[in-house]
């Protein structure tokens, strides 16, 4: 389940908020619990600039963007590189523990 919390200094209209559900969407697969919080901060920068940042856990990502939709758009897909990445490296460390057991030789192998 997803629990989004939005906030920031915009307007936000049902299209907004339906293409920030859009996006976390694809972050579902990687919950590793029953519930995933994300924290989207929507901020007009300028008159024509936009910064959405996510916050999930210690992870957080920021995009700037002219267009409102592709800077919600980028955003989401900044963190599912971070997770993917994050991922990656979960299994990786599992799969090739950095200190493997060696087999204790016997004195007429040594």
């Amino acid at each position: 389940m997803l629990k989004l919390n939005i906030q920031g200094n915009v307007d936000f209209t049902t299209a907004i908020q339906d293409a920030i559900y859009d996006g976390a969407k694809c972050l579902e697969k990687f919950r590793t619990s029953t519930v995933m919080d994300i924290e989207v901060h929507v901020k007009k920068e300028h008159k024509s600039q936009y910064s959405v940042t996510l916050t999930s856990g210690s992870k957080s990502v920021t995009a700037d963007a002219a267009d409102l939709y592709k800077a919600i758009g980028d955003s989401f897909e900044k963190m599912e590189t971070v997770f993917s990445k994050d991922k990656s490296i979960k299994l990786h460390r599992r799969n090739h523990p950095e200190h493997p057991v060696l087999d204790d030789l016997t004195e007429n192998e040594e």
